[in-house]
């Protein structure tokens, strides 16, 4: 920090002398400016101090892994002992903590050493909120308590640290400074979708990383879901990213793909993920030097995230801004219908809870009922199944569409409660499963070859905290946001919002909600609430999300959800 405050001021006094000299009248002239490192701060730290005490030594040390992306560790190893620092790989793993002030380290003789002056132990305690492993991927670890200890020598009369483990220890807001969220993607199985495998990754030099992790392939995870166009046995990147003029070229070494749409699949994952980065707009792709020979690569499904459907006295109804007009179905929905929802490639698919059942209907065609529903509502994948309720018989999720019945969906693993609520992502390759009361999970949607859902595999906690679960939903592609029950002394539920593979944030919610739902980012959210502007005992009201206010929907609509 001593270096980043040093920086900081020799920049704004190199500003301030400029600023006096100004010119304040002239004919524009045309300037070139540097092309930067992705525009990203970087941030650098001083090596040891000469006769740092031992709990100095590991603070400063600390600071400089803060700072270790930059310079690819090079000041964090001034701190170790000339063994460990060849040794040391600060890469395979990132302990991140919520707070740069949080706990002072302590300092203590090594085990079976009294003597101080030779060997000594810092431990450094603190609340682990998640870690990052060698590829990019998070894993969250919330309240985590972790005690991690530095073994310090005497070396040329400094101390310095001894065979350290293989990770790196820093704060969320140094993490966040340092690294950056971005995606792999990879073509889902059924080849006409893209995926996203979110990493967090070195600002860096962020698009090389991005094509290591192409090359390195999906999280096993997804493997069942996906595919990977840079397959092993086929080409693969001959070298780091080349950027020139926004434009990212990359070679790759071997042979070509052994068809135009296998070359297709290629160019469409490396051309979507390297377009994250700031200063690429564009990616040409070579192999051996020569330009790839391709068709024109595919586009994806266009979703409708935002589509809002709601329910009121005209029955079900199209909602957009104060305009609500109705779905021109077969059949309008009983008094008591709930939990509206849309297609998210087709506002013409609808489906709705009526009881213990699960309505579905097209525009134009009959209204089918599916025996079984969920309580949280029924959702609606890309591929127009509409998941919900199972039976005794074929267990707790099942799946239809208009013309097939329910069939059972297979659970891999079984974690403890009943399926309240299944959401999918718009690309059909996860599910978010609300169980029991406070229990939220993501899990890998395994289909058949006709895109037909056959098991959930892989699930993975998301951290609720182990209050109470409203309601959850995917916001976009890849956002998670879920309500929690009110919790802490103020009483107020929280309007979590997590990037898929990412940290969270919340907010409270003045407005008992008892149902939420997203649209195509976290900036669409409706709710259905219980007590609007902290009232009790009002009617049942939908609101919507305007900036930093809740919005009444337009009158008679009682409950509305987005797409999904």
């Amino acid at each position: 920090m001593r270096a980043v405050r040093a920086v900081l001021a020799a920049f704004c006094a190199a500003a301030l002398a400029g600023c006096s000299s100004f010119p304040m009248s002239s004919a524009p002239e045309p300037f070139d400016v540097s092309n930067r490192d992705n525009g990203i701060v970087q941030f650098a730290a001083d090596g040891p101090s000469d006769g740092a005490d031992p709990v100095s030594l590991v603070k400063d040390f600390l600071r400089a892994c803060a700072a270790g992306t930059n310079d690819d560790y090079a000041t964090a190893r001034l701190f170790l002992t000339d063994a460990s620092a060849s040794n040391w790989k600060p890469e395979e793993e990132v302990l991140v903590h919520e707070s740069d002030t949080e706990n002072t380290p302590t300092i203590a003789p090594r085990d079976g050493d009294d003597d101080s002056d030779s060997a000594v132990t810092v431990t450094v305690s603190f609340t682990a909120i998640a870690s990052v492993d060698s590829v990019g991927i998070l894993t969250h670890s919330p309240h985590t308590t972790i005690d991690h200890e530095y073994a310090l020598v005497r070396e040329k009369g400094q101390w310095r640290i001894e065979s350290p483990a293989d990770v790196v220890v820093m704060s969320r807001s140094a993490f966040t400074a340092s690294y950056q969220l971005a995606n792999l993607y990879f073509p889902a199985a059924t080849q006409d979708a893209l995926v996203a495998d979110p990493r967090w990754l070195p600002s860096r030099r962020l698009a090389g990383h991005l094509l290591d992790g192409l090359a390195k392939g999906p999280r096993p995870s997804l493997s069942a879901a996906v595919v990977n166009a840079i397959a092993a046995g086929g080409p693969m990147p001959s070298r780091g990213v080349e950027t020139t003029e926004r434009t990212a070229k990359v070679d790759l070494s071997g042979p070509e793909p052994a068809s135009e749409q296998a070359a297709g699949l290629l160019v469409w994952e490396i051309r979507e993920t390297l377009t994250q980065v700031p200063d690429v707009s564009s990616v040409e792709v070579t192999i051996s030097g020569q330009p790839l020979s391709t068709g024109t690569p595919p586009t994806g499904p266009s979703y409708s995230l935002d589509t809002l459907v709601g329910l009121s006295e005209m029955g079900m109804v199209y909602v957009s801004g104060a305009t609500v007009s109705a779905v021109p179905i077969s059949e309008a929905p009983s008094s008591t219908a709930s939990r509206p929802t849309a297609s998210p490639v087709s506002a013409s698919l609808v489906a709705w809870n009526d009881g213990d059942t699960t309505r579905i209907a097209r525009v134009g065609a009959d209204v089918v009922t599916a025996a079984g529903s969920l309580e949280l509502g029924p959702s609606i994948d890309r591929f127009g199944w509409v998941w919900t309720g199972g039976s005794d018989e074929n267990g707790p999720l099942a799946v239809a569409n208009e013309a097939l019945a329910p069939s059972a969906v297979a659970i891999e693993s079984d974690p403890d409660g009943e399926v309240r609520g299944v959401r999918l992502s718009a690309d059909g390759a996860r599910a978010l499963v609300v169980r029991g009361q406070s229990s939220l999970w993501t899990a890998t949607v395994e289909r058949d070859a006709a895109g037909a859902p056959v098991r959930l595999s892989h699930f993975d906690e998301v951290p609720t905290g182990g209050v109470g679960l409203v309601d959850a939903s995917w916001a976009g592609a890849g956002t998670i946001m879920y309500v929690t029950d009110a919790d802490g002394p103020e009483g107020e539920q929280q309007l979590v919002t997590l990037p898929l593979g990412g940290l969270p944030t919340s907010t409270p919610l003045s407005a008992r909600a008892t149902a939420m739902s997203a649209g195509g980012s976290p900036a669409a959210v409706a709710l259905a609430v219980q007590d609007a502007q902290g009232q009790s005992g009002t009617a049942p009201q939908a609101l919507t999300r305007s900036g930093a206010l809740w919005q009444p929907f337009p009158a008679g609509v009682r409950e509305a959800r987005y797409a999904g």
